[in-house]
């Protein structure tokens, strides 16, 4: 009587799990169908850089990636500024049902192996601005970020591209100010001196353009590189198609870029396979050169 007992009671409990598991399976089903989140922030630059973390993230982890833009539903400086791009993208339709686990990158401008190492899905908010985040996804990347042509009735970019493409070796020299200014950010003059000087070394017969936002007044009246420039106009800035600018930095063979990402980008998005210069300033920022890549110029700001 007492086995008989058992036995039942046994039979029971398995009963009960299989129920159990029964009721879950909907649950986990859903838990693994559930995507890594990518959170929006920043301006072009950053938000590149995001997108990008993004399609990394899905190549190692094999899950799918959902981006929030939420954030510029609210009062803000800033705006989504990829549109212009056309990417493949999905977005979070409403932040407020989020059931992923929330992660902060720990390290601005450091690589984070582990951040591909969570089995679940991951709300992911952080900057990600490191090149290795990009490897053995550099033509992919490339790819998404690949720019409307510029028509021809757009008469100041057709131009600036002609006078770059007629041009043996033209470097683009990036100024950044504006609300550089405002968090001590802004880059001397020594630094600019400097690496006209380097690529000067090293380049034969190299012409500068110089191109900036909101710093026209300045590049005119208090650049002092030592060498004669051409100035290129705020026209995009002022048309509110900042990544114009962009897309004309990605057209030089050389560069010295700020301490910006937008430049960052510029530089980076040119023909890789060409003998190339690229001077970027250390520390880059905050004390960082993380975010500098290794085959480009370091020089002391």
């Amino acid at each position: 009587m007492q086995n008989c007992e058992n036995t039942d009671s046994w039979f029971i409990i398995i009963i009960m799990k299989n129920i159990i598991k029964k009721l879950l399976n909907p649950f986990n089903k859903a838990n693994k169908e559930l995507p890594h989140i990518v959170g929006f922030k920043g301006g072009l630059g950053n938000q590149m850089f995001q997108y990008a973390f993004g399609l990394a993230v899905q190549k190692r982890t094999g899950r799918r990636v959902i981006f929030d833009k939420t954030i510029y539903d609210k009062p803000n400086k800033r705006k989504y500024e990829l549109g212009f791009l056309n990417l493949d993208i999905e977005f979070l339709e409403n932040d407020a049902e989020v059931k992923q686990k929330f992660i902060n990158e720990q390290n601005p401008f450091a690589y984070e192996e582990g951040l591909f190492a969570y089995k679940e899905a991951m709300d992911y908010h952080g900057y990600f601005q490191n090149e290795k985040y990009l490897a053995g996804i550099e033509n992919q990347v490339r790819k998404a970020f690949t720019f409307p042509k510029i028509p021809k009735e757009d008469e100041f970019n057709s131009e600036v591209l002609r006078m770059v493409k007629k041009t043996k070796n033209p470097v683009f020299i990036h100024l950044r100010r504006d609300d550089y200014l405002t968090n001590n950010w802004v880059l001397p003059l020594s630094y600019y001196q400097d690496a006209v000087k380097y690529v000067k070394e090293r380049v034969d017969n190299p012409v500068f353009f110089v191109l900036g936002i909101k710093c026209e007044d300045y590049i005119k009246s208090e650049l002092d590189i030592g060498e004669d420039y051409i100035v290129l106009d705020e026209v995009n800035f002022r048309n509110k198609e900042d990544w114009k600018d962009m897309y004309l930095m990605t057209k030089f063979r050389h560069c010295i870029i700020a301490n910006s990402t937008f430049s960052w980008w510029g530089a980076w998005l040119g023909d890789p396979a060409k003998n190339r210069v690229i001077v970027a300033p250390s520390p880059f920022v905050c004390g960082s050169d993380e975010i500098v890549c290794d085959s480009w110029i370091k020089l002391k700001r």
